[in-house]
């Protein structure tokens, strides 16, 4: 459920604070070519939502992942996003899914933030790396340390491990959402 809730007539609005956004793409062979077009489309929508100012990385993880810009994050701008896409439109799945390493490599990114938001897009089935969803949070934990990170775990793919997204959500304090029934 969601509700509206307007502010008192005399309230002034919050101030909007810039966030830099790390997108976590799943491109494990668990994902058919139109799962991972639908992470893809998830992607571009999270890169358009960034707002001047803000920073990005996008990663297609596996075993290992590839990443959007190589190093540190890029900046908000069109030509980036773009870049951004046309990138992630070039990988295709393959490979084992190590969820663990996923999320390790996107806080990385965002240690030197002041706020970031890391979206884990993935059907939560490890097949590599740690593979229960206790050392999954152990792992991820110790890599994202004191970093203030908002996590978000979104679920799509072909068949979807709610029961690891939720628990790893709980375990990091963060958030887990079906997106996609693949």
């Amino acid at each position: 459920i969601r509700l509206a809730i307007d502010l008192p007539q005399d309230a002034h609005a919050p101030i909007r604070s810039v966030r830099d956004r790390v997108v976590v793409v799943d491109a494990s062979h668990s994902q058919s070519k139109e799962t991972f077009a639908g992470e893809i489309a998830i992607a571009k929508r999270l890169l358009d939502d960034l707002e001047h100012g803000e920073r990005f990385a996008v990663l297609a993880c596996d075993s290992a992942c590839a990443a959007y810009p190589e190093d540190d994050l890029a900046s908000a701008d069109d030509s980036e996003r773009a870049a951004a896409v046309r990138w992630i439109e070039s990988k295709s799945p393959g490979g084992s899914s190590n969820i663990a390493a996923s999320i390790a490599s996107g806080a990385r990114r965002l240690h030197a933030s002041a706020a970031g938001q890391l979206v884990v897009i993935g059907d939560g089935a490890a097949s590599a790396g740690e593979l229960s969803a206790a050392t999954i949070i152990d792992h991820a934990r110790a890599s994202i340390g004191a970093a203030t990170i908002d996590l978000r775990l979104l679920g799509a793919g072909r068949s979807i491990d709610e029961a690891t997204l939720v628990a790893i959500a709980r375990g990091l304090g963060g958030a887990y959402e079906r997106v996609s029934s693949g």
